[in-house]
């Protein structure tokens, strides 16, 4: 008998669920506080890329779940359109219980249209000029990074398509509850 496969139903919450274990791990030698926030490392370095990345590529996810017809390929062509989709997701914030750190990925969306995170910014920096701006790969950029993923990745996995119609399956705390395994790092907050 031959191995059998089934498709993950959620691949972009396990990557998420490996990247928060990356940070579990890097919290032992720098502590998640806003004391911290400059302080930045190779493996902060490695969880911004890993972490901004896979944002992107859930981004265009999301806009071919609600527009079938999207040929959003990067971060910018999904920047209006999810906009469009969730008007206050620049408002979401994700706790840090374990140190009370407080987190709005997009609040940029917020003041102008063309805005982009300081977190992506910081990722195109570091990722195309490493050797003068190495120093943008804060413990904040690579956190809030993930936060943003942590929040695009439960969107993706609460709406369904059913033909031409896309449903919300159930609330964003009840599906961070839900989803196996739960972050163990953040928490959804509004």
């Amino acid at each position: 008998m031959g191995l059998q496969h089934t498709k993950p139903r959620f691949p972009h919450w396990n990557y998420f669920i490996a990247l928060e274990e990356d940070l579990e791990r890097a919290s032992r030698y720098v502590e998640l506080v806003d004391a911290n926030e400059a302080t930045y490392s190779l493996e902060f370095a490695h969880l911004l890329f890993a972490a901004a990345s896979e944002v992107e590529i859930v981004m265009v996810s999301l806009c071919g779940l609600f527009n079938q017809q999207s040929r959003a390929s990067k971060f910018a062509h999904c920047v209006a359109p999810l906009r469009k989709q969730f008007p206050d997701m620049w408002k979401e914030r994700v706790f840090v219980p374990r140190t009370g750190l407080v987190l709005q990925p997009w609040a940029e969306w917020n003041r102008a249209k063309n805005n982009t995170p300081i977190w992506w910014q910081s990722y195109n920096h570091v990722k195309h000029s490493r050797h003068t701006t190495f120093e943008e790969a804060t413990m904040k950029n690579a956190v809030n990074a993930l936060a943003a993923l942590y929040l695009f990745a439960l969107d993706l996995g609460r709406f369904v398509r059913q033909g031409d119609v896309v449903r919300m399956l159930d609330s964003k705390n009840l599906m961070s509850q839900t989803i196996a395994p739960r972050a163990r790092l953040f928490e959804v907050g509004i």
